[in-house]
């Protein structure tokens, strides 16, 4: 373990400690220190909820989901919820802690893929809850699992009650989960999904092996860490793999204050609006958005003195977040705003590397992490476009592998890239092979280019 400073111990990030052990780690060393600043939408002062809080509430989630400790280790459970960050956050901890692995699931799939997702990956247990839509979803889900006689349990999401209180003495009545068995790298630690767009979603487990190589011992997360920098993860979806590495996994690693939105009885939606008013209310040093807030705040001039104040603003590029237009990203740089992406995908983690201390760098390219193994296959084009494909590496295992490439098993990604001109491994990202059409001349474009152009135009 590395000691930052008398307030604070950094847990190992050898893989020695999984996830599902390390907030019994923090409460033995780091009781007092902040997990997380909440945000009240009622205007009321931010609380602070510490590491020794967080895990009598995870522990007593633990009992809950696993009553006497008689599911064994390893088994699934799903989340289908709607609720506040925190909770979700305390469920999926919870999940880990007595031994299951959580599988949190987007509401957005239509019924019929929630109900593949569950019977390919031999989940039969499945909290739910939270939204009139949830509750009608979990209707439709266990009409169609009952027709194909997949047994599932459902775990309202009101028998989590009260014990997602954070106002409870920690000494009330609070009684740890059993230890856990030993875990190897194979062991899965969670599990996500694709979304479903082009075809019916598929599980993606993440194995522990995965988990530190591609999230935890990735370079970019650690310009985040340390107890001093507060970071607003508000806007992102728990159920999305970015909510997962950034509100769930990297924090208790890195150290990083995260900043949410303060549970309430209906959970704020993230917009631009409350976000920004987040982040100015809790004084965060680092934001990760999706592109379209930076589109909302680029020609508002109360927006911008807010955002030059912070350190930087990460922006989700390809985790469904998708390219930020060059004119928003130049006019925001142009402003002294500190942008810059973050790239991975569901698949492979997170795998660029923030800029170093000083270095110029335009905003809109990124520079592949040296801790993975990435391939860049020409199209042959005018454009002089790659598509970026990953081999596993001994610091780098994609979670998954769909291709080949000389004889190697990759994961492809579909993501075509533009070298800089002069600087090795820098990159812009400008489409998806997906997206590329070919004109009746015979030439290859990209929607994103023809879109920034009529951007432009307006």
């Amino acid at each position: 373990m590395v000691v930052l400073s008398p307030e604070f111990t950094f847990p190992p990030s050898d893989g020695s400690l999984p996830p599902a052990s390390a907030i019994d780690f923090h409460y033995k060393h780091n009781p007092r220190c902040i997990f997380a600043v909440l945000h009240h939408a009622t205007k009321s002062l931010p609380t602070k909820v510490t590491y020794e809080q967080l895990a009598c509430a995870v522990h007593r989630v633990a009992h809950i989901l696993n009553p006497g400790n008689t599911i064994p280790q390893g088994s699934n459970i799903g989340l289908l919820v709607s609720t506040s960050s925190l909770e979700y956050i305390v469920m999926i901890l919870g999940a880990m802690r007595a031994g299951l692995v959580p599988f949190p699931m987007s509401p957005r799939v239509h019924p019929s893929g929630i109900a593949h997702l569950l019977t390919t990956t031999k989940t039969s247990l499945v909290i739910v809850g939270g939204s009139e839509s949830i509750n009608n979803t979990a209707v439709q889900l266990s009409a169609i699992l009952n027709e194909s006689n997949t047994g599932v349990k459902f775990i309202g999401l009101t028998t989590i009650g009260d014990v997602l209180s954070l106002t409870k003495p920690s000494e009330a009545g609070f009684k740890p989960f059993p230890p856990l068995g030993p875990m190897e790298n194979s062991s899965v630690s969670a599990i996500l999904h694709s979304s479903g767009s082009t075809g019916v979603p598929k599980a993606i487990r993440y194995h522990l092996e995965g988990v530190f190589k591609n999230i935890i011992n990735q370079p970019i997360g650690w310009t985040l860490s340390g107890p001093n920098n507060r970071v607003g993860t508000m806007a992102l979806p728990t159920f999305h793999c970015m909510g997962l590495i950034l509100q769930v996994l990297a924090p208790l690693y890195m150290g990083y204050v995260q900043v949410l939105f303060a549970p309430a009885q209906i959970p704020v939606v993230p917009n631009p609006n409350s976000t920004l008013e987040a982040i100015a209310d809790t004084n965060c040093d680092y934001l990760i958005c999706v592109p379209t807030f930076l589109d909302a705040w680029v020609n508002d001039e109360h927006a911008i003195a807010v955002l030059k104040r912070m350190k930087g603003i990460k922006y989700q590029q390809m985790f469904g977040g998708g390219p930020l237009i060059d004119v928003v990203g130049d006019k925001l740089t142009n402003h002294g705003v500190n942008i810059y992406p973050l790239y991975g995908a569901t698949e492979v983690g997170v795998v660029n590397v923030a800029p170093a201390l000083g270095q110029t760098r335009p905003w809109n390219c990124i520079e592949i992490s040296a801790h993975t193994k990435p391939h860049f296959v020409s199209q042959n084009d005018e454009d002089n476009t790659f598509e970026l494909v990953f081999e596993p590496g001994e610091n780098h295992c994609p979670f998954v592998l769909n291709w080949e490439l000389d004889g190697k098993a990759v994961y492809r990604t579909r993501d075509l890239l533009t070298p800089h001109p002069s600087k090795s491994n820098w990159w812009k990202f400008i489409g998806r092979v997906d997206d590329r059409i070919v004109l009746l001349n015979g030439e290859k474009t990209n929607p994103g280019p023809m879109g920034e152009f009529s951007y432009h135009l307006i």
